[in-house]
């Protein structure tokens, strides 16, 4: 599980989410990435090649025009949850570590998280969405300097599929924000 492998100062040089086994998740990502390239380079081609080659009729060629747009969306929508899925978001506060440590856990409480790690340096959180299987893990990391940064994966469930990243940033920084103002 993600709480007792985050690699604290490979994510600071980083500054992107770093933890053991994600190189496995990653290959594994990556092997599912290239079967999809493939799958969708090759649907392409052979696509274009009739488009091409023959005389389709309006209908077959309304057809395969949305085919492949529909391939080469799904071919970028995976690239971006492959490629942005370790970023970390900024979470701006007004106030020491140790005082915005406490009020996050108390804005994640109120918003039905459950905290599942506290370290000195990084809280890590459990949210619940309707279903058994949507669990988020969420991240948040303190940097020197009081700077304090967020990540949400979908993991270990599925290290592919995207995470509800700004949804639950946004949840998460207008409940701690309420709690900052009082």
């Amino acid at each position: 599980m993600l709480e007792d492998s985050l690699d604290y100062d490979k994510t600071v040089d980083t500054n992107r989410l770093v933890f053991k086994g994600q190189k496995s998740q990653k290959v594994h990502s990556y092997i599912f990435l290239f079967i999809l390239y493939s799958t969708g380079g090759v649907s392409v081609y052979k696509l274009l090649e009739y488009l091409l080659t023959e005389k389709p009729s309006f209908a077959e060629y309304l057809a395969s025009t949305i085919g492949f747009f529909l391939v080469i969306i799904l071919l970028i929508y995976g690239s971006k949850n492959l490629l942005n899925r370790d970023k970390l978001k900024e979470i701006e506060i007004h106030t020491n570590k140790e005082d915005a440590k406490f009020k996050l856990i108390k804005a994640a409480e109120n918003i039905g998280w459950k905290l599942s790690k506290m370290r000195k340096d990084y809280l890590i959180l459990e949210t619940n969405y309707s279903f058994a299987t949507d669990k988020q893990t969420v991240t948040i990391i303190f940097f020197p300097f009081n700077k304090v940064y967020f990540n949400s994966l979908d993991y270990p469930n599925d290290y592919i599929r995207p995470a509800k990243f700004d949804y639950n940033y946004d949840r998460l920084l207008d409940e701690y924000l309420k709690i900052e103002k009082e």
